[in-house]
């Protein structure tokens, strides 16, 4: 669980990627589940697909398409700097969202069968 008085921000995002990276918790090892990178705000319970400013849904955890009720910060060429503290990536499967570890656990088990 992060830090919830830590802004979600690129940094964090980093450091999610190398403590799950060659897991199933980042966002390649999650594909082949049919897995899709979010987000959670856990004050409200909605949940955010991961899309580039366009909207187009990312294939990868991005803040830049998040809404501006998430956003607590963003640097003058308008990308998201902060989202709020209470933001957390992880990933929408079947209108459910999973955390990183939940989702990588569904994954690395299907390998398993």
């Amino acid at each position: 669980m992060p830090d919830l008085h830590a802004s979600l921000d690129r940094a964090m995002l980093k450091q999610e990627n190398r403590a799950y990276g060659g897991s199933s918790g980042v966002s390649d090892g999650c594909r082949e589940g049919c897995f899709k990178p979010a987000f959670l705000d856990q004050e409200t319970g909605t949940v955010y697909l991961s899309c580039y400013p366009d909207g187009y849904v990312a294939t990868f955890h991005t803040l830049d398409g998040l809404p501006d009720e998430v956003v607590t910060a963003r640097y003058a060429n308008g990308n998201v700097a902060k989202a709020k503290n209470t933001l957390i990536s992880g990933f929408l499967k079947d209108c459910t969202f999973y955390t990183r570890q939940e989702a990588a656990a569904i994954v690395d088990a299907n390998r398993r069968e």
